[in-house]
């Protein structure tokens, strides 16, 4: 009894994994035939600096200390 139980089971999961294989080919046909918006872009050209806009380099590189550990432990051995 247990053989036909696992017999049957098997073959359940097996037409349940095929109907989900057969409905994502579906909906992958499907979306692929979807038409493509060809509505105009909100963005209006490329972004571009205003006149007022100044830029500056530092002349020379900031000073930072370099970072050491307040606490320093010793190796493990």
């Amino acid at each position: 009894m247990t053989r036909t139980k696992n017999s049957r089971t098997k073959l359940l999961a097996a037409v349940i994994g095929g109907g989900a294989l057969v409905a994502m080919g579906l909906f992958t046909a499907i979306v692929d035939d979807a038409p493509v918006s060809t509505a105009p872009s909100s963005v209006a050209g490329q972004m571009t600096e205003g006149v007022t806009v100044t830029e500056t380099t530092p002349a020379t590189t900031l000073a930072i200390a370099k970072a050491v550990p307040a606490v320093k432990a010793t190796a493990y051995k």
